[in-house]
């Protein structure tokens, strides 16, 4: 790296801090969703004309990095009394600080430039990692999330065919979660978890066992949830709602990117031919992926997660 880009991310880092740091917690846009489940789409049409992003404190490099989970375990949840005083601490320095590793410091493609960062009126943290620890998080910060779940097969599916869960494919049985932070969790679905051995059923149940602490947190203005196909069938107006949620302008909204593929989409998605994304999994489930996955679910009570998202609104 030559003297003028370490000034620049030097210059980039302080920046950051000091927006962070300013700016009042309502100016701070916490998004949650699953991997792989629409939200970078979201990120991009969030960060619109005035935001700044962070990206994926909770991704498990930064977790392992900073000691906190030291295996990178992707088992997050946590009921809202246990105590974790190192993941806590992280995330009041990134959420009240803007301490970040510079790859945390992300928009689409590239990092944002200096001028963006100091002219921004909203901050963005983008997480797929945060909706079993919601409990918890509540709890402790004073932040409202938005919350996006996607339909478990088109999940499953796009997880199957992403190189970071290529580990899955030779796995032949839930992972061992002794090493998360609340291992008691994950026991009492191993009546369930310990029957399964097809990758399709293993991330299945991961998609459920990352629900469940969502629907059990007690309604909230705090917490506004929705489903990533009222995205798609109605973007405008449902990202119109979020940003309402927010309190923010929708005049800041970056609507072109509503209806474009986010930085992450992956070869073969239909959006990339100008179809539906919510019908890309069909090509590429077979009808006994598929039945399987729908057993995980209805094994979790979970089949008719889209009628308990609406009555939790």
């Amino acid at each position: 790296m030559n003297p003028i880009q370490t000034i620049q991310n030097i210059l980039k880092a302080k920046a950051y801090s000091r927006k962070t740091h300013a700016l009042n917690h309502s100016k701070k846009i916490i998004l949650s969703g699953t991997p792989r489940g629409g939200s970078t789409w979201a990120y991009e049409v969030l960060l619109g004309e005035k935001g700044i992003g962070v990206w994926e404190p909770l991704h498990p490099v930064w977790l392992k990095k900073n000691g906190i989970q030291p295996n990178g375990n992707h088992d997050l949840y946590a009921p809202k009394d246990l105590s974790l005083p190192m993941l806590q601490d992280y995330l009041e320095q990134i959420l009240y600080s803007g301490n970040l590793d510079g790859q945390n410091r992300f928009y689409p493609k590239k990092e944002h430039s200096l001028k963006r960062i100091l002219g921004s009126e909203f901050i963005v943290f983008k997480f797929c990692r945060l909706g079993p620890l919601l409990p918890w998080f509540f709890k402790r910060f004073p932040f409202c999330v938005w919350h996006i779940v996607r339909n478990p097969y088109a999940v499953v599916s796009s997880q199957l065919r992403h190189p970071a869960w290529k580990f899955i494919h030779t796995q032949q049985a839930y992972r061992d979660n002794k090493n998360s932070f609340f291992p008691q969790y994950y026991e009492s679905h191993y009546h369930i978890t310990n029957a399964l051995n097809h990758p399709e059923e293993l991330l299945a149940a991961k998609w459920c066992m990352d629900l469940i602490p969502i629907l059990d947190c007690e309604k909230s203005d705090k917490l506004y949830l929705s489903c990533y196909k009222e995205l798609v069938e109605n973007g405008i107006e449902n990202f119109r709602r979020a940003y309402g949620f927010y309190g923010l302008s929708f005049d800041y909204c970056n609507k072109e990117q509503i209806n474009m593929p986010s930085m992450t989409t992956r070869k073969g998605s239909n959006i990339l031919d100008g179809k539906s994304p919510l019908t890309t999994y069909k090509k590429y489930l077979s009808q006994n992926q598929i039945n399987r996955i729908q057993k995980v679910i209805d094994s979790f009570g979970l089949n008719s997660w889209e009628e308990i998202i609406q009555k939790h609104r």
